[in-house]
């Protein structure tokens, strides 16, 4: 499938199992492109977000949670802005209306429900790490200190005139701390309206 990783082939020794994926010319990690630019413009954000919306919900339909959505977990080509996912290290099945209670992936973009509760949704999880990607890409920054501090008004605090209200609306649909309140994946990939982040005119 486009925008995913490509597995080849895998083998076992005594200590380990190897796997085997293809390899991407011409491509570095997310963090990589952000730290080059400071911070995204949006509309190259919006190419990026509808990719990896598409892209997490393909996975939804194969019932495969990624769950470490990150920068350095994405691979983008600088030159086409195609992204690649990689790393399914902490990958679950994907299950609705339940709850897991083990996580793999890296806590700073894990949910509330989570770091509060140890619980979340596959749904509530994936729609919180990409609303924390989003931040990232518009103001270069994660949005807490530590990882009790976030708060749902710092968004508010950013300068954001740089952005579409579309753009604000989506990211704090993202980052809600309420999970039932939180934009779903499939909200996300009902039309491109959902995935659009407009430039601002």
């Amino acid at each position: 499938q486009p925008g995913i990783v490509q597995y080849i082939t895998h083998f076992s020794d005594q200590n380990y199992t190897y796997i085997v994926m293809r390899k991407i010319d011409n491509v570095v990690d997310l963090f990589t492109f952000m730290s080059s630019k400071e911070i995204l413009s949006e509309p190259i954000a919006q190419i990026i977000v509808k990719q990896l919306v598409n892209i997490l919900y393909y996975c939804k339909q194969k019932c495969i949670l990624h769950n470490d959505i990150k920068d350095t977990n994405i691979l983008i080509n600088p030159n086409t802005l195609q992204i690649t996912l990689i790393d399914f290290g902490a990958a679950e099945a994907w299950q609705n209306n339940c709850y897991y209670y083990k996580y793999k992936g890296t806590e700073y973009y894990s949910c509330p429900e989570w770091r509060h509760h140890r619980k979340y949704s596959a749904n509530g999880m994936t729609s919180w790490s990409i609303g924390m990607l989003i931040y990232i890409m518009f103001f270069g920054e994660i949005p807490f200190d530590e990882l009790s501090d976030f708060n749902e008004d710092k968004i508010c605090l950013n300068d954001i005139s740089h952005l579409s209200q579309n753009a604000i609306t989506f990211l704090s649909r993202c980052l809600t701390s309420d999970p039932v309140s939180r934009i779903t994946l499939d909200e996300m990939s009902v039309s491109y309206t959902h995935l659009t982040l407009p430039t601002k005119r």
